[in-house]
């Protein structure tokens, strides 16, 4: 087996790959294919293919980004397409790609990756050193009738490529400071604005502009096909308002929107809501591949709680790190404290198993302080 970047002539052999290794049949459109062309996530150097007698049987791609930490951002790798032939796998084909894909982003603090639901694919990841950190994005069931009726401080329309640069600054001015969020290039808008074909989704969102003074001060990224019609929406609470009523007009009277208590609409989409609808769980798993980045952001994001962060006496087999606060410690392996920064719902549950050590045991409500559910969910127009 041979282990190398792929050559442009091979480029639909890796969409036929993977869509009979995950089976994903939009893989074989043309449509699909030529969006995934121009896609510079899917480009040769950032591609690992596994060939076996001179056939592709592994595929993996490899994206290098930013993960928000609570204002701090960590270079991180992250991997998408990770798949081998049925025929091909439990062969360590799989363990390989991702060993090789990682060294492709030596710089990066962390190797991050957005896993398939099946328990069988976490459990591998896991043999990998990969941890998961769940997340949970609550909707809310939207009432047309109970929107605002008032005129837009603005025009509403669809985002034109010119609008990339705004768009982009207003995701990380409200983005940033979340945790889970990773940074987006201008590709991803410039993709999204001319509405290519996503290879994971039917679904084609749209991304819709609150203009003032001719510059964007708001966005929804929405759309015409699905129940869930709002995937995101950035803006003060009246302009992000004004976009939603607009899709109600759109959209007829009854749809749902991604929103989290982080968000600026929050208090008004409670006055809007007719309540919850299925909240979507998911998992962002990790891995610390620098332990000196990870230990900086890590820092960065706990030092406003009065924490500290520092690196435990080394042994041959145990590389752990040690969060000190008001005389207390939490010590963990480094994937297990990343992950902990990104949402603290297993924080006892990792205690019970062994997992985190807490000295003094008492301590432990003061460690859930640094540690809070985190509500932030994988939007489908991240899927890569």
């Amino acid at each position: 087996m041979v282990f190398r970047h792929p050559a442009v002539s091979e480029r639909e052999a890796i969409l036929d790959l993977i869509a009979a290794a995950f089976p994903n049949p939009r893989a074989r459109q043309r449509a699909v294919r030529d969006a995934v062309a121009s896609d510079p996530d899917y480009e040769d150097a950032r591609t690992i293919v596994c060939a076996a007698a001179g056939r592709l049987v592994g595929h993996v791609a490899c994206c290098a980004t930013d993960l928000a930490l609570g204002g701090a951002w960590l270079p991180v790798a992250r991997l998408g397409t990770v798949c081998t032939l049925p025929e091909a796998r439990r062969r360590g084909i799989g363990r390989r790609l991702v060993m090789a894909a990682a060294a492709l982003e030596p710089r990066a603090g962390a190797v991050i990756l957005d896993p398939a639901p099946e328990p069988y694919v976490r459990r591998f990841y896991e043999t990998l050193g990969f941890v998961a950190a769940p997340r949970c994005r609550p909707m809310r069931r939207l009432a047309a009738e109970q929107l605002p009726t008032g005129a837009a401080r603005g025009a509403v329309r669809d985002a034109v490529a010119a609008d990339v640069p705004r768009l982009a600054a207003l995701y990380e001015q409200h983005y940033g400071p979340q945790p889970g969020h990773v940074r987006r290039r201008a590709a991803w808008w410039e993709s999204r604005v001319a509405r290519r074909p996503l290879l994971w989704s039917e679904l084609l969102p749209t991304v819709r502009v609150l203009e003032r003074d001719g510059q964007p001060v708001a966005y929804v990224v929405a759309s015409d096909d699905d129940d869930l019609r709002i995937w995101e929406c950035v803006g003060s609470a009246e302009d992000a308002g004004a976009l939603v009523a607009d899709e109600a007009r759109r959209a007829g009277p009854r749809f749902n929107a991604h929103v989290t208590r982080h968000d600026s609409l929050w208090p008004a989409v409670l006055g809007w809501s007719n309540g919850d609808a299925p909240a979507q769980a998911t998992s962002l798993m990790v891995r610390v591949q620098s332990v000196p980045a990870a230990q900086a952001a890590l820092a960065a994001q706990l030092a406003p709680y009065g924490a500290s962060v520092a690196r435990a006496a080394l042994t041959w087999h145990n590389d752990r790190g040690v969060i000190g606060r008001a005389g207390a410690t939490l010590t963990a392996k480094w994937s297990h404290l990343l992950a902990l920064a990104l949402d603290g719902r297993c924080l006892e549950e990792w205690v019970s198993a062994g997992s985190v050590t807490i000295q003094p045991a008492s301590a432990l409500a003061a460690m859930v302080d640094l540690f809070p559910v985190r509500e932030a969910g994988r939007r489908l127009t991240d899927a890569y």
